[in-house]
């Protein structure tokens, strides 16, 4: 294993191209009691914090047929994905909550900033499609609201 600086150089290259050829964000091992963490950061992730999700009148395409009255709330950015502002806290939004818009649903973490992510409708939470702490991706349906 080559090293720089103490670093074993080609392990962290092995690693990049894995994250680059399998299109993840993020991966991590440990070798020899060495933890190595290479992560990718979105080029633009803190323009697109403020943007919401899709209009409610455009339903996604792996919604049921009745999805009229669904609406997706979907993922601005790539980051990880937290329901609660801390894990002892109480999550933001939980399935059957009544919401409203502008009401906050989760925590995005992208870049190191932690980006409250508000709803854009007012409705009830039927389901929330990814896990606290789950890396998410951009466009990646986040929650269903009834609305």
């Amino acid at each position: 294993m080559s090293k720089d600086n103490g670093l074993p150089v080609d392990k962290i290259n092995q690693l990049s191209q894995i994250l680059k050829d399998q299109g993840l964000t993020e991966i991590e091992i440990e070798v020899d009691n060495v933890k190595i963490k290479v992560r990718k950061e979105a080029a633009v992730v803190a323009a697109a914090a403020p943007v919401a999700s899709t209009a409610p009148s455009s339903a996604p395409a792996s919604a049921p047929a009745a999805s009229s009255n669904y609406h997706a709330i979907k993922s601005p950015m790539v980051g990880t994905f937290y329901a609660a502002a801390s894990p002892d806290q109480e999550a933001f939004a939980k399935v059957g909550d009544k919401i409203s818009k502008g009401q906050t649903l989760c925590i995005i973490e992208a870049m190191k900033l932690m980006n409250e992510f508000p709803s854009d409708v007012d409705g009830e939470v039927m389901e929330i499609c990814v896990k606290d702490s789950e890396a998410i991706s951009f466009g990646q349906v986040i929650m269903k609201i009834k609305i």
